[in-house]
């Protein structure tokens, strides 16, 4: 069923008349019209509009997901929501396009291998640079890919000053 002929269905008429109800007794308004539940705006006519808070329940949506609203109210929750939209929209398109791109690193100096398992995983200490950007500290596991290419798992990476506080951390612990 499309969105328009739902709005057109009695099932929808149902509900939208349980929303003006709604806010006619929320409001404890006579006014046969209704009663904006946002602003308060009691029409001389009928002008009010049920407005979906969300989507997320469309077509079988609790009368909590509507609300009754003026045309200028309706018309601000509409562009909020749009704005609201287009912003996810934009999130999910970074995401997507940082999954897609390669991550490219290059060890430009092995410090030192601080541990080894029997699954081939090992933890290092290396100066790597990532995508072409300056070299930093990287505290990582290594594992291997499906062709047994080295790969890097979770880690850590510090600036050369996080490094001297790291030290300086370490240093002053008793290691029993």
């Amino acid at each position: 069923m499309t969105y328009k002929k739902y709005l057109q269905s009695k099932k929808w008429q149902g509900k939208r008349i349980k929303v003006f109800d709604r806010a006619k007794s929320n409001a404890n308004s006579s006014n046969k019209y209704g009663i904006c539940e946002r602003c308060g705006y009691e029409p001389k006519r009928n002008c009010l509009q049920v407005h979906h808070k969300t989507y997320i329940h469309l077509f079988n949506e609790p009368l909590e997901d509507l609300e009754l609203l003026c045309p200028n109210c309706h018309k601000e929750e509409t562009k909020k929501q749009r704005a609201e939209h287009k912003e996810f929209e934009l999130k999910e398109r970074i995401i997507k396009s940082m999954q897609k791109r390669k991550i490219e690193y290059e060890i430009t100096e092995r410090i030192g291998n601080l541990s080894d398992n029997d699954n081939q995983v090992h933890k290092e200490l290396n100066l790597i640079s990532w995508n072409k950007s300056a070299a930093v500290f990287d505290l990582r596991s290594w594992g291997k890919d499906a062709d047994g290419n080295r790969k890097p798992l979770k880690g850590l990476t510090l600036s050369a000053d996080e490094v001297e506080i790291l030290r300086e951390l370490l240093n002053s612990i008793e290691i029993a």
